[in-house]
C-alpha cells in the first residue's frame, strides 16, 4: 500500500516479501525482541518487559526445537531479545541496588 500516490507493482512485491518474512518467524521470537528492544532502550527501569522478553524468547526456542516447527525460523531474533533483555534486567537491577545504596 503506498502512502502517497499509486500502489506500483514494486510497493506490492516489497509488502508480499516481508508478510512471507513475518509469516515465516516464530510469533515469540517476533514478540521477544520487540520486548527486548523496548526494555533496552528504557534500561530496564520498568522490569515487566525485561522479564515478557525473557519468557517470550524461551518460548520461542522451545517452539523451533520442536520437530513439527521446521517450516518457522526465528532463533536469532528470539537469542537477540533474550539477551537484550537480560541485559536489562541487569542494568534495571543496577541502578535500584546503586540508588539504594546512596540513601
Amino acid at each position: 500500500m503506498a502512502l502517497f500516490g499509486r500502489e506500483t507493482e514494486q510497493d506490492r512485491q516489497k509488502a508480499e516479501a516481508y508478510a512471507t518474512w513475518v509469516r515465516e518467524r516464530n510469533p515469540f521470537a517476533i514478540v521477544s525482541i520487540a520486548l527486548g528492544v523496548f526494555s533496552f532502550i528504557e534500561m530496564g527501569v520498568i522490569p515487566i518487559f525485561s522479564v515478557a522478553g525473557l519468557v517470550m524468547g524461551i518460548i520461542a526456542l522451545r517452539q523451533l526445537k520442536q520437530p513439527g516447527n521446521s517450516h518457522l525460523h526465528g532463533r536469532g531474533l528470539a537469542l537477540a531479545g533474550i539477551g537484550l533483555s537480560s541485559v536489562a534486567i541487569l542494568t534495571g537491577a543496577s541502578l535500584y541496588i546503586h540508588s539504594y545504596m546512596i540513601r
